[in-house]
């Protein structure tokens, strides 16, 4: 019978001085969920096929495999299971091509999304994308979770933007999927499967990406509401309108006053906001003004048709001043608070405006503070319960969690729409997918990890295993 002392030899071999047992670091114990498990050991690859022969010595050796890049998730994806080797990503950071003739870059795992897009910048280039981490997530995180942000309102989430990925996986090795083709349709949808599939089917070592023109300006305005029901009806109303937005977002007084608080932003003192950016194509100066100025008389000729009370709107000529503030929502949050239990809910944008009204319900009725914000132009919102640290598993502030997931599901939703599952929402996906769809993808998942050494317990509950009440 092979041993746990063989394995770490072997492992060894491979990866010498970038191998950790003994005194682990904290950081590794975790992600952005606070959730703390020990791994077993840490690897640091520096090439694919470093990952090949991790991947089958664990597959040899029975041995858990979990992935990390920078640990910025919020589902527990990155935290360690028992007896597991942590794959920590970071070591491969490159950009191996950037094709701006055909709109494309490949890279490794490991790079920075912010610093890939000053990268494509020299090009008149970016990916489009961007989760609020994005100056410390890497790519291979946003692409396991499907990562999106405030312009995925316009761009999509990343799935939209992969067209090719190579995968290490226990079933078939190293893999190429995918093609640098605009369209293709030669194999089943086999690059969408692994984006999104949080590290349960394999292991990404190289990312080819679609890229779009970045635009020569982006104008950013907030919008105050006095009440933040009527600031849902906005937003489905500019959603509806038709108009040439990028990004979207809502964001509540609660959320405001932390930030406000903390970093003094200037946020308005009102129940809401609705913040959202324009683009301006224009490449003469003076013509992209004009452009400016029409598109903000547009907007305001939207919300006053909706006959609703609107306070003056603050603009914004470089829109990443506005979301600088708005980036900071869940940092505040958690430094005024305490604690938090943050939702990833998403609706039918049609019925956002009742999500919105019906969360304000939903705290009044279990008495906790609710904060609302997020990608609300996407009927996309996350819900936080605002707690101390001790209170996290109050059964009524896990029963409020609970209600908030069924509420989006009865109104078409879903429980996630960025955050992903992780080990945090796998016992509350029954609420919204079918015993079929899980047994389906928990078929998948066997045919490319037979072993069940992939992350598992994450996104897919174990064959066999119950879901937590």
């Amino acid at each position: 019978m092979k041993t746990r002392t063989e394995f770490l030899r072997e492992l060894e071999d491979i990866f010498g001085s970038r191998l950790l047992v003994e005194d682990i670091p904290k950081s590794y114990w975790s992600d952005e969920t606070k959730i703390e498990a020990p791994p077993s050991a840490v690897v640091r690859p520096k090439d694919a096929s470093e990952v090949e022969e991790l991947v089958k010595l664990a597959v040899e050796f029975q041995v858990p495999v979990v992935a990390r890049g920078s640990g910025t998730g919020l589902s527990g994806g990155a935290v360690p299971v028992p007896g597991c080797v942590v794959v920590d990503f970071t070591a491969m950071n490159r950009v191996l091509e950037v094709r701006p003739e055909d709109h494309q870059v490949l890279v490794e795992p490991g790079v920075i999304y912010d610093e890939l897009n000053a990268q494509l910048a020299e090009h008149g280039l970016f990916l489009p994308p961007n989760p609020a981490s994005g100056d410390q997530c890497t790519i291979g995180g946003m692409v396991a979770e499907n990562a999106s942000g405030p312009r995925s309102y316009k761009y999509g989430p990343t799935r939209d933007w992969v067209i090719g990925l190579e995968v290490i996986t226990p079933a078939l090795g190293r893999i190429w999927v995918g093609s640098r083709t605009r369209k293709h349709v030669s194999t089943y949808g086999l690059t969408s499967l692994f984006v999104g599939s949080e590290g349960t089917l394999g292991l990404f070592t190289k990312v080819l990406f679609k890229l779009a023109p970045a635009p020569p300006a982006r104008l950013g305005v907030i919008l105050p509401f006095s009440d933040i029901r009527d600031a849902g009806r906005a937003v489905y109303a500019l959603f509806k309108a038709g108009l040439d937005i990028s990004a979207l977002e809502l964001v509540d007084r609660l959320t405001m006053e932390a930030v406000n608080k903390f970093y003094k932003v200037g946020f308005p003192e009102e129940d809401a906001v609705v913040m959202l950016e324009v683009e301006c194509w224009s490449k003469d100066e003076d013509r992209r003004f004009s452009e400016m100025e029409l598109k903000l008389a547009e907007l305001e000729a939207t919300i006053s048709a909706l006959g609703i009370s609107c306070g003056e709107p603050s603009v914004f000529f470089n829109a990443d001043e506005m979301w600088s503030k708005r980036a900071l929502a869940a940092e505040a949050l958690e430094k005024v608070h305490g604690c938090m239990l943050m939702g990833d809910v998403i609706v039918p944008p049609s019925r956002l405006p009742e999500l919105v009204e019906r969360i304000r319900d939903l705290a009044e009725r279990y008495g906790l503070s609710i904060a609302i914000f997020g990608h609300a132009g996407d009927g996309h919102l996350h819900p936080t319960i605002l707690v101390a640290k001790e209170d996290l598993f109050r059964p009524d502030v896990r029963e409020a969690e609970r209600e908030i997931v069924k509420l989006a599901v009865q109104l078409g939703g879903a429980l996630s729409g960025e955050h992903g599952i992780g080990m945090t929402r796998i016992g509350l996906l029954e609420l919204e997918v079918s015993q079929q769809v899980v047994r389906l993808c928990q078929e998948l998942k066997a045919v490319l990890d037979p072993y069940g050494i992939m992350n598992p317990g994450k996104k897919v509950p174990i064959k066999g295993a119950r879901p937590t009440p």
